[in-house]
């Protein structure tokens, strides 16, 4: 719950050098951290928060206390479900920032917050490398062309390797071009090795965090900085070749004059840092960076790279790929007319609806009348506020490049852009065929669960508050089912219908229960098929084509075409016939958008067993049309009555397919990737399991660790020889000590040989229980993470929903004979 701002904390000065906040839009840095569960998301934004002068004290996720982490539930189970804004200064800069889950069941949560940003910090656990989840993030980031920075977390965890964790980069991330900046630098105790700092690739320096057990100097403002030291010049001197030639790959005038010195010392910091800059803006290059959270060691170097290297708005808004204003570099953003996101919607007890945006041009004042390009509304825009995590402050305005709240929308959802009009007019300069790029795509729920009311005079209260909550978390569906009247809540996983049960209790006051998890499955067509209505009393006369979306079609020729994709579902737009004639006031994509809603409204019931009809490309067209003027009596619109028509007669199409060719429809289920780490002992019952009980699909059983650039398998000698041949791996030390890791290197077959990786797709309905059976399975020895199995994200090239695979007979029988539906 948001509550308005108490008393600021009155930031102290300390070593480390800090300067006051400055508002300019040059100064701003809007920037996401994304990372894969227990990676340090929120550990890390905890200590941002104070070496920013924010608080005066670490929030601990382990004691519930933190700033970023508000939600009871979050508190309760450790993690971060709601993704959390929050302002605070570095070094003169502005820093809005915004931390996300990292659990697979709130992907959506990323996916909305990474679309209000400039750049995101990626956390690596160091002791892991790259997680399933990462793997996802990483994907959402880049697809919106963010750039990013990897910062290696948990360098002080007993088996932590930047190597390793290098290794996973090049082989599990689209990364191909990643920087090493930093260095760990570790004690040379005996007992133990103990992480102590970094040496600075680019400062050439090394930095020394005070480690002691006292509070007062171990809280990492207390940092040393030393020459590097004669016995770690070699492996310095190896990083600082490897950044100056990626540098010189790219920068022609950079790489002229390395030619004339070929000293890769001779450069300065100011000579690289600006290059650093812009190549990684570019996304040409992503700065590695190491340190440890938990032990304040790492974080403002972190802080420094987001200032550094990390795009500000100007920047940001020169990097869309397709231009949606005439942004010239004369103009500023503040005097361009207003322009704003709308990436998140929440609804508070005191506040009532808070729209969270993102205003990318112009200023946002209070008391503004704004304007939505989607539904052709205007609303005032009354109450204006800065958010700060779960606190609120009122202000007048929101100016360019920031990050705030409005109060009060009632026609504004999330991917909602904001304008204005002048004089009743929309603005120009933003291109209608551009808003497109504001869509934040909603993924398909997967799993659902009945919600039984206590009784019948509680689902008004019910409904209103599931209205409300969809509204907040557009990737939660409710429906009733025609047959039972029960109300079925849909999402993207088991603990996502649990917390939304939780709130629908604790904040909306509903009173209900949570059933039984079930899957979400669908129903898919095997062979075209062509309908046309023949229905002579109709003023609408379709012929309507459908057929599979199985990536083997040819691109149709459509002189009106303006395709509409969806998770399984295109449009391949419409003809008419010469005779056909629209309205003046009604132009060709207004058409294909209603076209495209009513064809999918058509498909929300399959013949099997009442599920959407997934992975189905479909074209129209209109034979003939008489529609009635704008002015008419009618009690619907044009083109209300136009996406009618398309729905009854892609509902008709399917019953017909039906009625003739029965096997022509089968259905679908939702499938996920599964990572298994496990001893080796236990392979054999894991695997069995897998195949013989959860139908899964294994798709290669390695040795944990072991593979090279390619993705092969390969011993642990020849991955990194092979590696090395290609791309800079930094000398391998850990946090071991000197007598596990002596151990180790004397028995490295047994401890490669004894733990295995296992990579499968596993229907999802086989992994609500995973994670006791696993444990049982292993005896608590094994670990699995899993992922939504990732779409294209190229639509220009549909390809079938990878998230829905085919259910064999033997299965429909498995689950239809022990599922109600």
């Amino acid at each position: 719950m948001l509550r308005p701002l108490g008393k600021f904390v009155k930031p102290t000065i300390f070593l480390w050098k800090r300067l006051s906040s400055n508002n300019a839009v040059r100064k701003i840095r809007n920037v996401g951290i994304i990372a894969h569960i227990d990676a340090g998301k929120t550990t890390l934004t905890e200590k941002m928060l104070y070496y920013g002068g924010y608080t005066n004290q670490f929030g601990n996720v382990d004691t519930g206390n933190t700033i970023m982490d508000y939600l009871p539930s979050e508190r309760e189970r450790g993690i971060t479900i709601n993704s959390a804004a929050i302002t605070f200064p570095w070094r003169g800069h502005t820093i809005n920032l915004i931390d996300t889950p990292g659990h697979a069941d709130f992907t959506f949560e990323v996916e909305r917050s990474v679309a209000a940003l400039d750049g995101a910090v990626a956390i690596l656990d160091g002791s892991v490398g790259v997680e399933a989840q990462t793997k996802v993030v990483w994907g959402q980031a880049t697809r919106y062309g963010i750039p990013k920075v990897i910062f290696v977390n948990k360098m002080d965890h007993i088996g932590s390797s930047l190597s390793k964790t290098m290794r996973s980069i090049y082989t599990q991330l689209e990364c191909h071009n990643p920087v090493i900046l930093q260095l760990p630098v570790f004690s040379e105790s005996f007992e133990e090795k103990k992480f102590l700092g970094v040496m600075d690739v680019l400062r050439q320096k090394m930095i020394l965090w005070d480690v002691s057990a006292d509070p007062i100097s171990h809280d990492g403002k207390h940092v040393r900085e030393f020459p590097i030291p004669e016995e770690n010049k070699d492996e310095f001197q190896e990083a600082r070749e490897a950044m100056v030639m990626a540098l010189c790959d790219l920068d022609e005038t950079l790489c002229d004059e390395y030619l004339q010195t070929e000293n890769v010392n001779a450069f300065s910091e100011e000579r690289l840092a600006p290059v650093l800059r812009e190549q990684c803006i570019m996304g040409n290059i992503v700065p590695v960076l190491c340190g440890s959270s938990l032990k304040n060691i790492g974080v403002q170097p972190a802080l420094d790279a987001i200032v550094d290297y990390l795009p500000d708005p100007v920047e940001a808004d020169k990097l869309m790929k397709k231009e949606i204003t005439n942004v010239t570099n004369n103009t500023a953003l503040k005097n361009l007319p207003l322009y704003a996101l709308v990436f998140k919607v929440i609804h508070t007890p005191t506040s009532g609806i808070l729209s969270y945006v993102r205003v990318r041009e112009g200023t946002l004042k209070r008391g503004t009348m704004i304007f939505n390009p989607r539904t052709k509304k205007t609303e005032r825009a009354i109450r204006i506020y800065n958010v700060y995590a779960d606190q609120t402050e009122e202000v007048n305005e929101i100016s360019a490049g920031n990050i705030g709240l409005i109060g009060g929308l009632k026609e504004f959802h999330t991917g909602d852009a904001i304008t204005t009009k002048t004089k009743g007019k929309e603005q120009p300069y933003l291109k209608k065929e551009s808003l497109s790029q504001l869509h934040i795509p909603i993924p398909e729920p997967v799993c659902m669960a009945v919600l039984e009311p206590e009784s019948l005079k509680d689902e008004p209260k019910l409904l209103e508050a599931l209205a409300s909550l969809v509204r907040e978390d557009p990737s939660l569906r409710y429906t009733q089912n025609s047959e039972s009247n029960q109300w079925i809540l849909e999402g993207m996983g088991g603990l996502h219908l649990q917390i939304s049960h939780q709130r629908l209790v604790n904040d909306f006051g509903a009173r209900v229960t949570l059933g039984k998890l079930q899957v979400g499955y669908r129903e898919t067509i095997a062979k075209p098929y062509n309908f046309t209505e023949d229905d002579p009393s109709s003023d609408i006369s379709l012929h309507l084509r459908l057929y599979p979306l199985d990536g083997s079609i040819d691109t149709v020729d459509f002189s009106k075409s303006a395709n509409h994709v969806q998770e399984g579902f295109v449009f391949r737009g419409w003809t008419q016939n010469a005779s056909v004639t629209f309205p003046e006031n009604i132009d060709s994509s207004s058409i294909n958008e209603h076209l495209f809603y009513g064809i999918l409204a058509g498909l929300s019931h399959g013949p099997l067993y009442g599920f959407p009809l997934w992975n189905v490309q479909a074209e129209i067209h209109i034979n003939a049309c008489s529609l009635p003027s704008s002015g008419s009596f009618s009690s619907l619109s044009p083109l209300a009555i136009l996406a009618q028509a398309a729905s009854k007669a892609t509902r008709q199409a399917v019953q017909r397919l039906y009625s003739q060719s029965p096997n022509a429809f089968s259905i679908l289920e939702p499938y996920m990737d599964i990572t298994i780490t496990t001893p080796d002992e236990y392979l054999g019952v894991i695997t069995k399991d897998l195949v013989g009980k959860r139908n899964a699909v294994i798709h290669e059983i390695v040795d944990d660790t072991s593979t090279d650039p390619l993705g092969e398998s390969v011993s642990l000698e020849n991955a990194a020889s092979n590696i090395a041949k290609t791309k800079y791996i930094p000398r391998e030390t850990s946090a071991y000590s000197s007598v596990e890791k002596e151990y180790k290197t004397q028995n490295e077959s047994y401890f490669t040989s004894k733990t295995k990786r296992v990579s499968a797709q596993v229907p999802m309905e086989r992994l609500l229980d995973y994670n006791s059976v696993l444990k049982a399975l292993a005896k608590g020895n094994a670990r699995f993470t899993m992922s939504h199995i990732q779409n294209p994200s190229s639509t220009s090239s549909p390809t079938p929903s990878s998230s829905f695979l085919p259910m064999s007979t033997e299965r429909q029988k498995q689950v239809f004979a022990t599922e109600m539906f």
